[in-house]
């Protein structure tokens, strides 16, 4: 159907049903003379109401702003990627990249199929990823300071090792919950 025929269609529905009476006379003047009693006072207290809240605001706005930017240059900063770039070996930054990405392909896994009954393992496991995160950061520091650059290499790639494993241990745990919470449900159906 086309908007020009239902709008056709709905005034002839429509027909018979429309207010066509003249107001009362004086119905103008009347709503006039309201309006003006109440719309004037009203209106010059109303905007000096409203400036003193829009100004309050803008106030709180700008003081909120510059205390998130002055607490923000005072927390120590992580490195950018431009940064590691700079003081990593090409290959220990791809190793890094390959490692971090099994890592959270793991993660996210564990996060997908995790339960309220399995919330205390992936509680665990990330308080363990936590630790071990820190221990490799105190390795990289290692690296750029200490001289024995294979040792601390080969820790570095026994810490990725040790997080990935952990969070294959987790993802398994929890697909063996999942299985077995499955199995007596289907027990308990039968």
């Amino acid at each position: 159907m086309k908007p020009e025929n239902e709008m056709d269609d709905l005034f002839k529905r429509l027909e018979n049903q429309w207010d066509e009476k003249e107001p009362e006379f004086g119905h103008q003047q009347r709503f006039l003379s309201k309006l003006e009693s109440k719309g004037s006072p009203c209106n010059k207290n109303s905007n000096i109401t409203v400036w003193k809240y829009v100004s309050i605001a803008a106030s709180l706005a700008v003081l909120i702003t510059i205390g998130v930017q002055f607490i923000q240059k005072q927390q120590p900063q992580t490195p950018t990627i431009e940064q590691i770039v700079v003081t990593k070996p090409t290959k220990v930054q791809r190793t890094e990249f390959y490692f971090m990405a099994l890592i959270n392909q793991e993660i996210e896994k564990i996060n997908t199929i995790s339960s309220p009954k399995t919330k205390k393992l992936v509680d665990d496991l990330k308080k363990q990823l936590t630790r071990l995160e820190n221990d490799y950061n105190v390795l990289e520091t290692d690296l750029n300071t200490k001289g024995d650059v294979k040792q601390i290499l080969n820790a570095m790639m026994i810490n990725f090792q040790t997080r990935i494993n952990l969070a294959q241990d987790v993802l398994n745990k929890i697909n063996e919950i999942e299985q077995l919470k499955n199995t007596k449900d289907e027990e308990h159906t039968i």
